[in-house]
């Protein structure tokens, strides 16, 4: 059996940040090494899944703000307290800030989807927005005046 012949301590023990400037000219989309499989954050691309997933919830965001807006002509209101500020501003300001903090959110599952966070995986909170989306689009079309549509104004 070979002696470990290491002066320093072993560089694949260190975790890079997702958001490291070394990843973005990097092409590792698994981790090297046998031993290496449970340093997953080592990796540069992500599968295309995320990217998919990524885009449907932000189409959601779009739909939801959408209605939202046609939801506030008739006499609804805004639950959210932020969102609500950022209406009451600017109908503009409310559409980005509601995309930016969406697309920002999405970066960050993303980039840190084989993690834990308590008991599960980050990556399943993609998944579990995508459903609560799927739900509030749902119930805005639910609860929209009758005879009123607002998917294809």
């Amino acid at each position: 059996m070979q002696q470990e012949r290491r002066q320093y301590a072993d560089r694949r023990k260190k975790t890079l940040s997702p958001f490291s400037l070394v990843r973005l000219h990097g092409k590792r989309r698994k981790p090297v090494r046998s031993d290496d499989a449970d340093i997953s954050g080592q990796i540069d691309w992500y599968h295309s899944k995320y990217l998919l997933l990524s885009m449907l919830i932000l189409v959601l965001c779009g739909m939801d703000s959408h209605n939202t807006l046609a939801l506030l002509q008739f006499g609804g209101r805004e639950l959210n307290p932020f969102m609500d500020v950022l209406i009451r501003i600017d109908v503009t300001l409310f559409v980005l800030g509601k995309f930016a903090l969406t697309g920002l959110g999405m970066i960050i599952l993303v980039a840190y989807h084989h993690r834990r966070f308590l008991f599960f995986k980050v990556r399943y909170s993609l998944y579990v927005i995508l459903a609560i989306y799927i739900v509030l689009i749902c119930y805005q079309i639910l609860i929209f005046p009758a005879g009123i549509n607002i998917l294809f104004p």
